[in-house]
């Protein structure tokens, strides 16, 4: 039965954070990760896997938008570098077939992607093109 209650205590803890994530209070985040029980007896990889995700969650406002605006600059740095409408911030000048599959899957974490604008690839962001 001990298994059963350290599972209960990771499951209700990752859904915690998932709140903590969806409300964008990301002080709390890391406490919540601190109240986590520590899981040893097979589950040593919990608490690692964890702190990676929560990591990401770090990095939200203007932080998440500043690095995301200082990768997309390795790749160029057009004079209109935005355009934004309908609740939808485009990254105008800026390639996506150019940029590294790693740094794409970086953008991704930090709220842009690639989709068709206006007949054309561009990174957008829903989460900084609406308030």
């Amino acid at each position: 039965m001990p298994e059963r209650s350290k599972v209960t205590a990771f499951v209700e803890t990752m859904d915690r954070i998932a709140d903590v994530m969806n409300q964008d209070i990301i002080d709390d985040a890391e406490e919540l990760l601190e109240e986590l029980p520590e899981l040893s007896d097979g589950w040593p990889e919990v608490r690692p896997m964890i702190q990676c995700h929560t990591a990401d969650v770090v990095n939200q406002g203007l932080d998440a938008l500043i690095e995301a605006l200082q990768i997309l600059r390795k790749y160029g740095n057009p004079i209109a570098p935005t355009h934004c409408e309908h609740d939808v911030m485009t990254i105008c000048g800026i390639d996506p077939e150019q940029v590294s599959d790693e740094d794409k899957a970086r953008l991704e974490k930090l709220h842009f992607r690639v989709a068709n604008e206006w007949g054309e690839l561009a990174f957008i962001s829903t989460y900084f093109g609406s308030a």
